[in-house]
């Protein structure tokens, strides 16, 4: 029993994925720190990391269809759709160069492997006829000993080898195909005393044959633990190649760490295979859906915001709120009565309180603040939120709060000549001041004028400081210091 506790920790601690995510997390951090490219890409993504770049994705150089291929799993690991990629469809590109039943170069085999892991990714229909003819195509060419080369009629390679696995078995085949099991045979021959896997057999180790492997082993639902050698898994001899900055050397005796290796050290760290992910195109069509029905809402809410420009004079007003009884009094003609005038805090002598063009009446409604020149609905404040500035709890929802914002905004452009940024450290405090202080846009001007970086125009801002106006000054106004 105490023989058998000792093997189940030993496998267990072989398999902690704590362990594994170490060394990814940081590799992922050397990789973060060099330039991007697909397989960096497709690493990062691997590794579970958001909010990665893609800006490198949107230009390809070259034309090739292994170029196409790793771009579309690229972006395929990032959640995109290849098809309608910043309105670029790169699947389609790739189809293009489907010709005489393979994909890309006659010659060449690994452009097929990758072809049909690209298309898997774009969630291509497995029983399409680019892929099983491609797929024929590869099973046509695959070597004696079980192994694939990276062009017909060529040696078969680890590489290449793992590649045409995951790509059969995404084609159709299953790890109890034939052709599979002769590929899996060929791997194991070619494996290392050290546990790794050199390109061909009878080479040294290096760091991205053993991870490829890995990677097509995780797809063929091997167990590493019986491709141990001298009590070590090929994944023991990958991590035995990370430097102190996280990279992964090629093999043992380079010094210097290389990130194409170290992509596909991570992709296989993290117990990922090719493609990294695949897009749900069901889903993807819902989102295009989704994002219809929020465009044509902002369209209807912009026609609506314009709706009420239809009455700014005071006769259409009258016909418009001709329902008011004679028994409401209506001083101004504005469409509210004087009793909701008071409600709503605004001037009953005053056709349009705050000279927005539009009546009071009408902007109230159409649901507008008419105490606000910013065409934002009338202010609702969140009842069981704590007092948040001047004391006032905080508007609900707070999207009013942007609306707000977005109009002191526009109004403050127009003071360019005092240098006013709306992105300044004292943004959050005109917010404020303007929505729940009720200061105008010119108290607001003042106050930056005169309190702010550009203080008084005349004096230094220390000796305008220490002056009687300014003193005066901060002790009756808006200030943001």
């Amino acid at each position: 029993m105490k023989k058998i506790l000792i093997f189940v920790i030993l496998v267990s601690l072989l398999l902690s994925p704590s362990l594994v995510k170490a060394d990814t997390e940081k590799a992922a951090a050397y990789l973060k720190q060099q330039p991007p490219n697909d397989w960096i890409t497709m690493a990062l993504a691997a590794a579970g990391e958001n909010n990665l770049p893609y800006e490198h994705l949107k230009t390809l150089s070259d034309i090739s269809a292994t170029d196409y291929e790793k771009r579309i799993l690229a972006i395929t690991s990032l959640g995109f759709d290849p098809k309608n990629f910043f309105g670029q469809d790169f699947v389609q590109r790739l189809l293009v160069q489907y010709k005489n039943n393979q994909i890309g170069n006659e010659n060449l085999l690994n452009d097929d492997f990758w072809g049909i892991l690209a298309l898997a990714s774009a969630s291509e229909d497995s029983n399409s006829e680019t892929i099983q003819n491609s797929k024929k195509f590869i099973l046509s060419h695959q070597n004696q000993d079980g192994g694939f080369g990276y062009a017909i009629k060529t040696n078969s390679d680890t590489n290449d080898t793992a590649a045409a696995i995951m790509a059969l078995l995404e084609a159709g085949l299953t790890k109890y195909s034939y052709q599979i099991k002769q590929g899996i045979k060929y791997l194991k021959k070619s494996q290392n005393s050290d546990a790794g896997f050199p390109f061909q057999q009878s080479n040294f180790s290096d760091g991205a044959s053993t991870a490829w492997v890995i990677s097509a082993l995780y797809k063929s639902e091997e167990n590493l633990l019986n491709w141990q050698k001298q009590g070590k898994t090929p994944l023991d001899f990958l991590k035995s190649l990370q430097q102190e900055d996280g990279s992964f050397v090629w093999q043992a005796t380079d010094s210097k760490g290389s990130s194409f290796v170290t992509s596909y050290a991570v992709i296989a760290l993290a117990g990922k295979s090719y493609p990294i992910k695949k897009i749900n195109q069901k889903e993807t069509e819902k989102d295009k859906k989704e994002e219809k029905k929020e465009m044509d809402k902002k369209k209807k809410e912009k026609k609506t915001e314009k709706s009420i420009r239809k009455f700014p004079d005071k006769k259409t007003t009258k016909y418009y709120f001709k329902k008011i009884t004679k028994k409401q009094k209506d001083s101004d003609s504005d469409g509210l009565p004087d009793e909701k005038e008071r409600f709503y805090k605004t001037n009953p002598k005053k056709w349009d309180t705050d000279g927005d063009g539009f009546s009071d009446g009408i902007e109230v409604a159409k649901g507008y603040d008419p105490l606000s020149p910013a065409p934002c609905s009338i202010k609702k404040f969140s009842k069981n939120s704590k007092i948040f500035a001047y004391g006032k709890p905080r508007l609900s929802p707070k999207k009013q709060e942007q609306c707000y914002a977005r109009y002191l905004k526009k109004k403050l452009k127009k003071y360019s000549r005092y240098r006013i940024k709306a992105n300044n450290k004292n943004w959050f405090k005109m917010i404020k001041a303007f929505i729940y202080g009720n200061y105008s846009v010119f108290d607001i001007v003042k106050a930056i004028k005169f309190g702010g970086k550009t203080v008084h125009p005349v004096l230094p801002k220390s000796t305008w400081r220490k002056s009687v106006d300014y003193q005066i000054y901060t002790k009756n106004s808006l200030t943001f210091f």
